[in-house]
Parts: structure tokens; sequence; C-alpha cells
């Protein structure tokens, strides 16, 4: 007990005083967490996975049970200017694997995969007029369509695993 007093009274506050600073340094630096949380997913988005890659080369940005999809930025750089596409049908519904969108280019043509089964309740009708979206910006305004009720992802990998299967010849 005599060891508390001596500590507090070489302190440069009173013990009440520095209980208050710490309480409001508590409340900053959860307010600093909270808003970079906002930043980064969203206000309400709770992420269960990351952005995963599959070995066709498309990308699936799950959130819960919905998901965007679209080509990555090493299948883009590889198909050259894309010139046309070819999106899937609001209400199809998905098998993984299974052939969604084509997608065409200057340098040649191409299929995209499924890489989650599910039912597409919306397609990027902007690549309609503007396919170049996918070479401006594939992971972001270049996404292809969204699903719902999607299956678990199985045998994707995340970006350091897809970095290094495009390193090593990419499926090629």
């Amino acid at each position: 007990c005599n060891h508390f007093f001596a500590l507090s009274a070489k302190a440069p506050y009173p013990f009440f005083r520095r209980r208050f600073i710490l309480k409001k340094m508590h409340r900053a630096i959860r307010a600093v967490a909270a808003a970079q949380a906002r930043r980064s997913f969203g206000s309400s988005a709770k992420r269960l996975f990351p952005v995963l890659y599959a070995k066709t080369h498309e990308w699936i940005d799950i959130n819960g049970k919905n998901a965007t999809v679209g080509i990555s930025d090493f299948a883009q750089k590889e198909l050259g200017d894309i010139v046309h596409v070819e999106l899937p049908e609001v209400g199809r519904v998905l098998k993984a694997g299974e052939v969604f969108a084509a997608l065409e280019s200057v340098k040649a043509t191409g299929e995209c995969y499924a890489p989650v089964s599910g039912k597409v309740t919306e397609a990027n009708k902007a690549l309609a007029d503007k396919p170049e979206l996918l070479n401006k910006e594939p992971m972001k305004s270049g996404w292809i369509c969204k699903l719902t009720d999607c299956s678990e992802p199985k045998g994707l990998m995340n970006e350091a695993e897809y970095a290094r299967f495009c390193a090593e010849g990419g499926g090629h």
C-alpha cells in the first residue's frame, strides 16, 4: 500500500485526473479503429473471406452469401484490349466451373468460369457500352456480375498464392 502512494506522489497528475485522461485516450483509439474499419470494409459489410482467385483467372469477393465476380488484372493483360463482353443473364443459376461470360479482345477470345455456384443478381451493364473498363479497372468498376446464395469457395487461391501461380506460368 505504501508503494502505491510513493508512485502517485511522483506522478505529474493526481490519480483521478490520470484515470480521466486514460478513458479519453481509449475512446479516441476506439473511434479511430472504427473509422478505419468503415473505410476498409464499409459501415455494414461483414467480410468473411478475402478476395479469392481461380486458376482460370477470375476473382471473387465474397460478402456473406453474396459475391462480386470479375477477371484478374493478369487475365486482362494477357487478353489485351477488350472490345466486347457477353454478360450473363440476371436470374441465371450458375454451377462452379460453368462458363458464365465471354470476352473478346483484339488478340483473342476468352471465357469466364464461375468460381462458385450461385444465382446471378446483377450484371455490369456498363461493360456493354465500355468493355475497356475490364482493362482499366478489372478489380473495381470492371466487375462482371454479382451472385447470391453462393456455395462455399473450394480450390480458390488467396492473393499471395495467386501471384505465385501467375509467376510460375499462370496455367498456360
